[in-house]
């Protein structure tokens, strides 16, 4: 009788452990064009509060950019990165069309600019989802915080107090994802990224703020880190799903091209006149 008990107890003990191996996965659904879609999986997946974490971009996911340059596609284009016309027809850029110093271009272009949410119920949605851990992930340096947070909050999609850590405690270390160091900041329930690899940047923040989650929604516009995701959580142990998101339209027109270009050539001169040591800093590629 004794010997039954036993191998009935291994036998669930393998089962359990099966179970819990087979849902322990990370998974990537694609062509997601509503943000509603967290909350029906969280549903489907019966995600329990305290043990799920939600994860937001930011850029294309929660605001898009009311203007072209200094946009989430605008800067993809100028970084070379696949781009395509509205008929699906690829757009290069030629070297003349560059921003020189991009990167401390974009802080200005944050600063003056404007957003407007992906959807017109994203409050709302985001609202329903608060029984959960949220946290939102962008690959923004440390330096666009403020005008970050700014329009955050102008749609009240302020996070500070879903932070993970002790009100007005935050995070900021050097991180290598492989590629290159650079710095990453959590604050206010926003993590800074720097562009580094978003896997690898939330598995380091949630281990600095001793978190762990059985599962984990995590939403962005771009595939790149949609993948970079799904690798760095597949044998992590929790139940992760990745969505693309891909509501807000990436294509760029002619006349946006002719638009960034006549802007480039006001900016340069602006530049060149007023801080001509700046203009020769960009000039000769010294960017800080």
């Amino acid at each position: 009788m004794k010997k039954e008990l036993l191998k009935y107890c291994l036998f669930i003990g393998i089962l359990v452990t099966l179970t819990n191996n087979a849902s322990a996965k990370s998974t990537i659904i694609d062509e997601v064009t509503d943000l509603a879609e967290i909350g029906i999986l969280a549903k489907q997946d019966n995600a329990k509060v305290g043990k799920t974490l939600i994860v937001f971009d930011i850029d294309d996911t929660l605001l898009e950019a009311n203007h072209f340059v200094g946009s989430d596609k605008w800067y993809n284009w100028q970084k070379g990165r696949a781009s395509f016309d509205p008929k699906g027809q690829p757009v290069t850029i030629n070297p003349s069309e560059e921003y020189g110093c991009i990167s401390s271009l974009l802080s200005t272009f944050f600063e003056l600019g404007s957003t407007h949410l992906t959807q017109a119920n994203t409050v709302e949605i985001v609202n329903s989802l608060r029984a959960f851990d949220l946290i939102m992930l962008t690959a923004r340096t440390t330096s666009y915080r403020i005008p970050t947070e700014r329009e955050l909050s102008r749609f009240k999609l302020d996070f500070s107090d879903e932070h993970l850590l002790e009100k007005n405690v935050g995070m900021i270390f050097d991180l290598n994802d492989g590629r290159r160091t650079a710095k990453v900041t959590y604050q206010n329930g926003v993590v800074l990224s720097s562009g580094l690899n978003k896997g690898l940047v939330l598995a380091e923040v949630l281990s600095r703020a001793n978190k762990q989650y059985d599962y984990i929604y995590f939403i962005d516009d771009s595939r790149k880190n949609i993948k970079l995701m799904h690798e760095a959580w597949q044998n992590k142990g929790a139940l992760v799903r990745n969505l693309h998101y891909t509501r807000v339209d990436k294509s760029i027109s002619q006349s946006e091209i002719t638009q960034s270009n006549e802007i480039k050539q006001q900016l340069d001169e602006f530049i060149q006149t007023a801080y001509p040591e700046r203009a020769k800093i960009f000039a000769e590629g010294r960017c800080q």
